[in-house]
């Protein structure tokens, strides 16, 4: 076919070689959102208003496969994330009847994965009708269509996406890869998107937007994706709206993968092992998406199994336990009138081993990793900082650390290109106003004899013993 529109009336996209074998009475036609992909163009209808741009298509890099579309890397000067669709004529079709389904929702806590699981058994209930064997991903793509967000949907479905940047109406998406970094996105972002992931994120969380409320933060949960969606809208954000979404893999990256993808040592890993089982405090920081979570998730999966663990988060990010699991996981958003400090306090009598705590921001979320450290009690706590002085710098201002006596571990993590490595693993002493740092692992060499004369070894040997195991 000269032209391929997949989607409906709301919201489509066509795919066309130019403008010349363009269909033009599409693009007459064209309602809501609509999004021309062209050769070396794009153009998006956003209601009444028409966004042009030249969209260069360089060298190709890599391609792979995704459901019933074909991904294409662009490398180069303008290296960009390309999609194409298969022609099924049935996906518009089931589209079309998912649109015109109703729905009763019972539960109120994550309203809109109720409404999207629902309409997928829906949608693979129909598909059956056109086809004996699809691929998984088709009936998740003909309900975010359905829902308003097919030019984003391969988005949403490619688990290699990390992050999703929509900046403002009128601007062109970008990406990030997994693999390939930031890239380019042909879709110029439209109001009426940035009302929907709105409405959506409001569905997932009991904030709302409002002249008084300008942004919402929601983690939106199905069986198929995790998201992370953060909207702001106007007057705060000036241009129009704007948002990102960050996705959450639900595969379960362990120690052995990062490792393999050169993201610390064996022995690295070991010493980490070996600190949280002995009982020590370890601080995971780091600037954002330096793969903070993501070394925690794998560490966790190491911690001593008959150990009861809590996990305390703002939006859970942490993997979902398995049933063998000793693990209970709080949500404290904001907008459910809790905080970290408040949980962490009634964690005392919750009998934890292990408490996890999620994103130290705050004064009181900093008074709550306080609390772990003067009680005791074993704990791994994600914090935004590059180096221990400005740790330390801020934790003074807050709650006048330097009056107290307390030793704990930190790793660093750091982000090059698109490979996130720990850069160093330091032992933290604060007495009597002085700060002591003692580095025990840094970039990819571990200092053995540091780890002898500050008593570690033992726990460096059970931490190799707990990886081989």
């Amino acid at each position: 076919m000269m032209n391929l529109t997949i989607g409906w009336d709301a919201s489509r996209v066509v795919f066309s070689q130019s403008i010349d074998k363009m269909d033009f009475s599409l693009y007459t036609k064209a309602k809501k959102e609509t999004v021309f992909i062209l050769d070396r163009l794009v153009l998006v209808i956003d209601e009444k208003k028409l966004f042009k741009f030249v969209f260069p298509r360089t060298n190709k890099i890599a391609s792979y496969n995704l459901g019933p579309f074909t991904i294409e890397i662009n490398g180069g000067d303008w290296p960009s994330y390309n999609w194409k669709a298969q022609n099924l004529e049935y996906i518009n079709t089931v589209i079309e009847e998912i649109v015109k389904e109703k729905i009763y929702v019972e539960s109120y806590s994550n309203m809109f994965g109720e409404i999207f699981e629902s309409l997928r058994r829906y949608a693979e209930h129909k598909i059956s009708f056109y086809a004996k064997n699809w691929n998984k991903e088709i009936p998740v793509f003909c309900v975010l269509s359905a829902l308003g967000l097919t030019p984003i949907a391969p988005l949403i479905i490619d688990d290699k996406i990390e992050e999703i940047y929509l900046d403002r109406p009128g601007s062109l998406c970008y990406i990030d890869h997994a693999e390939f970094g930031r890239l380019w996105y042909p879709y110029i972002v439209t109001r009426l998107c940035l009302k929907r992931l709105g409405f959506y994120a409001q569905l997932s969380s009991s904030g709302t937007l409002s002249l008084s409320t300008n942004t919402i933060k929601a983690h939106i949960v199905t069986d198929f994706f995790h998201l992370r969606v953060n909207v702001d809208s106007e007057p705060l954000a000036f241009d129009g709206g704007s948002c990102i979404i960050r996705k959450f893999n639900f595969t379960r990256m362990n120690l052995y993968n990062l490792i393999e993808r050169g993201t610390l040592t064996k022995e690295c890993a070991a010493l980490l092992i070996g600190l949280i089982n002995a009982g020590y405090n370890l601080f995971v920081c780091g600037l954002p998406r330096s793969g903070k979570t993501t070394l925690c998730n794998a560490l966790l999966q190491f911690v001593n199994k008959e150990w009861r663990k809590v996990y305390i988060e703002d939006v859970v990010e942490t993997s979902t336990p398995l049933p063998q699991d000793k693990v209970v996981r709080f949500s404290t958003e904001s907008s459910y009138n809790t905080d970290k400090l408040f949980e962490v306090t009634k964690t005392l009598h919750r009998s934890p081993d292990l408490v996890f705590v999620g994103e130290l921001q705050t004064r009181e979320q900093t008074l709550a990793a306080a609390t772990l450290l003067n009680i005791g009690i074993p704990s791994i706590q994600t914090v935004h900082s590059k180096t221990v002085e400005g740790l330390l710098k801020r934790w003074r201002e807050i709650y006048g650390l330097k009056e107290a006596g307390s030793i704990f571990y930190a790793c660093f993590m750091e982000r090059f290109n698109n490979q996130r490595l720990v850069d160093r693993v330091e032992q933290i002493l604060v007495q009597n106003e002085q700060v002591h740092v003692t580095t025990l692992y840094k970039q990819g060499e571990i200092h053995y004899d540091v780890i002898k004369a500050l008593g570690l070894e033992k726990v460096f040997q059970d931490g190799l013993k707990a990886l081989i195991l």
